[in-house]
């Protein structure tokens, strides 16, 4: 197993509803003000996953068992 080499860049934690704790390089908030941040950034790290799981969802051919299934349906 190869070691990694992370490197954080700050923290984000939520505690409770629309509430939480942003420590960056340069931003430090709390509040609900640091829920919104949270949320935006959570919104971009999704952002590209979801945009390769559907490019890679359109090139999958189905396979013979779900056209099966969708019959009996």
């Amino acid at each position: 197993m190869k070691r990694a080499n992370l490197k954080i860049k700050g923290i984000s934690i939520a505690l409770g509803r629309k509430y939480a704790v942003i420590n960056l390089k340069f931003i430090h908030a709390s509040g609900y003000s640091a829920h919104l941040i949270k949320k935006f950034i959570e919104k971009i790290y999704k952002w590209p996953l979801w945009w390769l799981t559907y490019k890679g969802y359109k090139k999958m051919k189905p396979a013979s068992w779900v056209k099966e299934v969708r019959s009996y349906s």
